[in-house]
């Protein structure tokens, strides 16, 4: 019970502001992808000047980290965090307190980032705390390469996937998925749901691996002439 109220308090999430890194990575990982502007654009819903003053430096908010992660088909945590040497040593081992949990907020979900301090993890452990009780808009759905696993610790959800009609899931219960295949959770009990996810990194090196694949495009807007690469 002491843990669930951690899990519950409303911890301020570090900032993305003034973070060239972020923008450095952003940058980074879509060149590897082969990937243009416009097409992440595309992919995101984000307008393409927006993505071109993110990978200068502008700040940015949490929100828009997501939408601009789920366009190059990645977690957002590979967007926050450096790559760690190709070598990655064995016997590792990290712990997290409720002061050291990394807390970033969207409209959507609060995720309560586990593992943050060790790179190049095989999977991407979430507490996430589903806030919206309403379906997203199609392209608000999650998408990226791997595959995910979700429990629910209280509350209620509806997992809704782009193939299969959704799926009511209650305490105790879980799921095991292709997290290419864009999702969503929703809230639908009287309080906040709240959720154990562990997803697979996926990241994608080159672009003819795990070879990203939106489900759905969204119209360019606010673009910029001369900045599509």
């Amino acid at each position: 019970m002491r843990m669930m109220s951690r899990i519950r308090n409303e911890l301020r999430g570090p900032s993305l502001d003034n973070d060239s890194r972020i923008g450095s990575r952003i940058k980074r990982t879509r060149n590897a992808l082969g990937l243009t502007l416009r097409q992440v654009s595309e992919r995101s819903g984000v307008p393409l000047s927006t993505i071109s003053k993110v990978e200068k430096g502008q700040k940015t908010s949490v929100d828009t980290l997501v939408k601009v992660a789920r366009g190059l088909g990645v977690l957002f945590d590979v967007l926050l965090h450096d790559a760690s040497p190709s070598e990655v040593p064995g016997g590792r081992r990290t712990v997290d307190s409720a002061d050291t949990v990394s807390v970033y907020e969207t409209e959507l979900y609060r995720y309560d980032v586990h593992a943050s301090a060790l790179m190049q993890k095989a999977m991407f452990p979430l507490i996430i705390t589903v806030k919206t009780p309403d379906v997203p808009p199609r392209g608000d759905w999650s998408t990226h390469a791997g595959e995910e696993f979700v429990y629910v610790l209280s509350g209620a959800i509806d997992l809704h996937t782009e193939f299969y009609a959704p799926k009511r899931l209650n305490t105790g219960e879980s799921a095991y998925f292709d997290s290419k295949m864009r999702h969503a959770y929703v809230s639908v009990s009287d309080e906040n749901a709240v959720v154990i996810s562990v997803s697979t990194q996926g990241l994608l090196t080159s672009a003819g691996s795990e070879q990203y694949q939106p489900a759905r495009s969204s119209p360019l807007s606010d673009e910029v002439s001369g900045q599509d690469k």
